[in-house]
Parts: C-alpha cells; sequence; structure tokens
C-alpha cells in the first residue's frame, strides 16, 4: 500500500481533543480541562480566548474550591465536581466542534492521551494542596 502524501495544509501542531479535555477536568478540576482548552486556542492562533479559557479555569476552579469547604459533610464530593466537569466539556464541545473537524481534514493530529490523564492528576494534586492549605490558614 502506497503512503498518501500528507495534506498541504497540515498543521505542524496537535491539538487535545474534546474528550481529552473532559477526562482531564474529570480527574483534577476545572483548571487542567480549561488549561488544555487553552492550548488549543493558543496554538490555533487565538491568543485572546486563549487567555479567556484559562482565566475561566482559575475561576472555576476557586469557586469549587470554594464550595468544597463551605458545604456541609453530607454533601457529596462527586456532586460538587460533576457540575464542574459538565461546564467544561460543554465549553469544549461548543467551542471546538469546528476548530478540530477543520484540524482533522486538514491532517491534523490528536494530542497524547497521556498528556490529558496527566494533566488530571497533576490538577488533582494542586486541588488537594490548595484545600489543605487553606484549612491550616482558616481558624478552627
Amino acid at each position: 500500500m502506497e503512503n498518501q502524501p500528507a495534506p498541504p495544509n497540515k498543521p505542524p501542531y496537535k491539538l487535545f481533543s474534546i474528550g481529552q479535555i473532559g477526562l482531564a477536568a474529570f480527574l483534577g478540576t476545572p483548571l487542567p480541562g480549561m488549561w488544555m482548552l487553552s492550548a488549543n486556542f493558543k496554538r490555533l492562533g487565538q491568543k485572546s480566548k486563549a487567555t479567556n479559557m484559562l482565566l475561566a479555569g482559575v475561576g472555576l476552579t476557586a469557586l469549587n474550591i470554594v464550595l468544597a469547604l463551605v458545604l456541609p459533610d453530607s454533601v457529596p464530593p462527586m456532586s460538587v465536581s460533576l457540575p464542574f466537569f459538565i461546564v467544561v466539556w460543554q465549553l469544549a464541545r461548543m467551542q471546538l466542534a469546528k476548530p478540530l473537524s477543520e484540524h482533522a481534514a486538514n491532517g491534523g493530529q490528536i494530542d497524547s492521551w497521556g498528556k490529558a490523564i496527566a494533566y488530571g492528576v497533576a490538577g488533582l494534586v494542586v486541588f488537594i494542596a490548595l484545600i489543605i492549605g487553606v484549612i491550616m490558614v482558616l481558624p478552627e
């Protein structure tokens, strides 16, 4: 079988898929998912959108931390985290469907699932460290 030539407009970069962004947000808070969404827009040359996505990720994660600290222990942690995951995943779906389709049509590749998992786990570690830090600072 012959190798097919690469499309003439093949992007030199890889993008994160909607599933990868969702996985990172599910594993590690909104921040890693939104960081990956931001990275996609940066690679696509949309710097302003990239900045907005990153700032939204910081805001969503801060809100997640506040809710984790103020809600009573009777509220299951998943009921706090799940809505944040859904927001990030839906935002990725709305923002990336067309760019990812064009990227694939031009022969562009998807980034590594291993990176998505690593970013998600790193986000979880940072989240836990922040929660512990805040708990240690707050008066009893």
